[in-house]
């Protein structure tokens, strides 16, 4: 577990998979960067390991997820889900000397949406300078222009809830019937 500077918000999640036999190494950083920050990812991890953002909640199999990211040969996969957006305004094309070329009313948007969870191999780390605060897109970036193998695991949006905003933990909290 990487929490960066949210660890109490992790924290008893983590403790519960502990009871629960699975394994844990956490790795507490104070700045905000998503990986890489002081460098103790790096002195820690020696296998294919999952990184998220604390605000994730996930309905998925997480074995299937390592499967699959090791069967591509992925040096990363990014898990991404489904999300339909539907602008609630007249999207407007605009071509030359000001003319209009296209009026779309409401558009509506199916896209694939970075979660803020990833599989990655701990080589990749080697990418990460010490010291250096390092969000994930910046390390698929540079594993990319590397060469390296980005892949997508992409999933249903009702499989993902992410609650880092007050509206959104409170549908998730209606959603498991917690409240």
């Amino acid at each position: 577990v990487h929490a960066g500077f949210r660890w109490g918000d992790q924290r008893a999640a983590v403790e519960a998979d502990e009871l629960l036999g699975q394994e844990e190494r956490d790795v507490v950083e104070t700045d905000p960067g998503e990986v890489g920050v002081d460098g103790g990812m790096q002195e820690s991890l020696g296998e294919t390991f999952i990184l998220t953002n604390c605000d994730n909640i996930m309905d998925i199999e997480f074995s299937d997820l390592v499967k699959q990211h090791r069967a591509n040969g992925n040096a990363i996969t990014i898990v991404a889900s489904m999300t339909h957006m539907v602008l609630p305004y007249g999207i407007i094309d605009v071509g030359p000397g000001g003319t209009l070329e296209a009026l779309h009313e409401k558009p509506r948007y199916d896209l694939l949406a970075s979660t803020g969870m990833y599989v990655i191999e701990p080589d990749v780390l080697d990418f990460i300078a010490p010291g250096e605060r390092t969000d994930a897109t910046d390390l698929i970036d540079r594993a990319s222009a590397a060469g390296l193998r980005v892949g997508v695991y992409p999933i249903p949006e009702r499989l993902w809830l992410d609650v880092g905003q007050l509206e959104e933990l409170q549908f998730a909290l209606d959603r498991m019937g917690i409240r």
